[in-house]
């Protein structure tokens, strides 16, 4: 839906809005925004193997809460574990199968 915003995230950038009503009034971000009631927002990617597979965001609906450094390198941590996870899930997974596709071709060899 927002082009820019896939591709900031995409290259591993967090996207930082302290405050919602400084976005220009024309935007599309503004429009989604404002129509639901945040005031600052801080989205983060989360990655795979270098992928973009999926984004955390933190939306601030009380008052406009802009974010420090160690806030974002913080959230970007947090971004970073749950991407490694998923790696690792996936991963294991395929192994899993791959162990199963093995198993199944030596008892193929073994009847032959």
């Amino acid at each position: 839906m927002f082009p820019e915003w896939m591709t900031k995230l995409s290259n591993g950038e967090a996207i930082h809005i302290s405050d919602v009503s400084k976005i220009p009034d024309a935007s599309t971000e503004k429009e989604m925004l404002v129509g639901q009631g945040i005031k600052s927002a801080l989205v983060l990617p989360v990655l795979t193997g270098g992928k973009l597979i999926g984004f955390i965001g933190f939306d601030d609906i009380i008052e406009i809460q802009p974010r420090d450094d160690n806030d974002i390198a913080l959230l970007r941590l947090s971004a970073e574990i749950i991407g490694n996870a998923l790696e690792k899930k996936r991963a294991s997974d395929q192994l899993a199968r791959l162990n199963e596709e093995l198993k199944s071709f030596n008892i193929q060899l073994e009847t032959k």
